[in-house]
């Protein structure tokens, strides 16, 4: 049986950019070029309502921030940290440089140096990265080139916008059609209903199929940023699916822990570009560069011998 939709989405999504958001972002990259920090000043007055002698906390102030917080959820804080830390120091560990001679007395390798500027005061930097909606996203894609950034990610959550879908696959009938009156009961009272509900109503799916490697198919054709395994054995999706921002493995592993406090990045790849990329991870603040050595005359001249071969795809130039 094909896959049966218990629920259709009224509204197709895309991944067209808002012409409206790229022209209030062009303005004001614009002034903030022109104009530096004291258009930043601006912005932050007009947006967020907030406008302090310096946006550098002193040390006192800092302090006297942390003083108002319960201890409880500064250890909380420091656990949700020590996370983090853990996995990305394993991940740093799993980046090598190599070396590798192809033939006596030709090296090669590469090394994965950082980028130089991801956080500066005064200077321009190099590299932005995080997270948000379509006011960032703008921003980036408009950048990007000049600088780099670490991927394409907006909302996909329903109740983040009023246009991101949220999509079930499931065998069993009852399953699908009970998730459909528990949403619906659900959106009676969340207090971000009036987004979540246009989602839901409009890109919101749920889709019937005849077993569990149909749904791993069909899952991988969506390339959702979030996707919550609830089978048996959890664990064979890792081996099944391929595109996705992150899975979350069995009932007892909620989503929202990876927002906050599991460990690993919620900066994931969205609309499908799970096909080609993945979350932001240590390596998205690296460099990995390339070089080349030769330390033998016999191999230089042989090399050059080789390199003689452009005469035939008429590279004229390069043979000198």
């Amino acid at each position: 049986m094909a896959p049966q939709h218990l629920k259709k989405p009224l509204l197709k999504s895309t991944v067209e950019s808002n012409n409206k958001v790229t022209e209030i972002v062009q303005g004001v990259i614009r002034d903030i070029r022109a104009n530096g920090d004291k258009a930043v000043r601006t912005f932050s007055d007009k947006f967020d309502k907030w406008s302090p002698a310096s946006f550098k906390l002193s040390g006192s102030q800092v302090q006297d921030c942390i003083a108002q917080v319960p201890p409880q959820t500064i250890k909380d804080i420091k656990t949700a940290q020590e996370n983090v830390r853990k996995l990305a120091e394993v991940q740093r560990a799993s980046i090598k440089d190599v070396e590798v001679e192809i033939q006596p007395g030709v090296f090669l390798g590469h090394k994965n140096n950082p980028i130089n500027r991801v956080r500066s005061d005064d200077e321009k930097v190099d590299f932005i990265a995080g997270p948000g909606n379509a006011f960032v996203a703008s921003p980036q894609r408009l950048l990007f080139g000049e600088i780099g950034i670490d991927l394409f990610a907006g909302l996909t959550e329903a109740d983040h916008g009023p246009d991101t879908p949220s999509v079930l696959i499931t065998t069993p009938e009852k399953v699908g059609l009970e998730t459909i009156k528990i949403v619906d009961k659900l959106l009676e009272n969340l207090p971000t209903s009036e987004l979540a509900g246009t989602s839901w109503r409009n890109y919101g799916e749920v889709i019937l199929v005849d077993n569990v490697d149909e749904a791993y198919k069909l899952a991988d054709e969506f390339s959702s940023e979030h996707v919550q395994i609830l089978t048996e054995g959890p664990r064979e999706a890792l081996k099944k699916i391929s595109n996705y921002g992150a899975l979350f493995l069995g009932e007892k592993t909620c989503v929202s822990y990876g927002d906050k406090c599991i460990g690993t990045n919620h900066i994931l790849p969205t609309r499908k570009t799970g096909n080609y990329t993945g979350v932001l991870w240590v390596s998205k603040f690296l460099k990995t560069q390339t070089y080349q050595e030769i330390v033998d005359e016999r191999a230089s001249g042989e090399m050059g011998r080789l390199y003689g071969q452009v005469l035939w795809e008429v590279f004229k130039g390069r043979e000198l």
